[in-house]
């Protein structure tokens, strides 16, 4: 793995592109509109010939980000950070417009 990341980052030679698609492929990974695998990849090459990216870079951060072994984690957190900074610090009940099957797992942290 750590071969692939060096010959990945060293196969770049304009340092500006290579943060340029680094970005853009986080980017794309968190873009919570586009879920769906097929849609980030036409993304992927749509934005790496718009802005001339360099497109093995953008796709291995797209992918290395947004794969169901992080994002689960992360969305995860992120649930639990909100519910407890909109409940504990806001003081908004949040149960009215959660789904019905969260709140045994808001229940289950609380």
């Amino acid at each position: 793995m750590k071969k692939f990341i060096y010959k990945l980052i060293s196969s770049e030679k304009s340092v500006t592109k290579l943060s340029l698609s680094f970005c853009f492929g986080v980017f794309i990974a968190w873009t919570p509109v586009i879920p769906l695998i097929p849609v980030q990849t036409l993304l992927i090459f749509l934005f790496s010939w718009l802005f001339k990216l360099n497109t093995t870079v953008t796709f291995a951060t797209v992918y290395l980000i947004n794969n169901p072994f992080t994002m689960i984690p992360i969305c995860f957190a992120d649930y639990v950070f909100g519910s407890w900074l909109l409940n504990s610090i806001l003081k908004i009940d949040l149960m009215p417009y959660n789904p019905k099957w969260i709140n045994s797992f808001s229940d289950f942290f609380e």
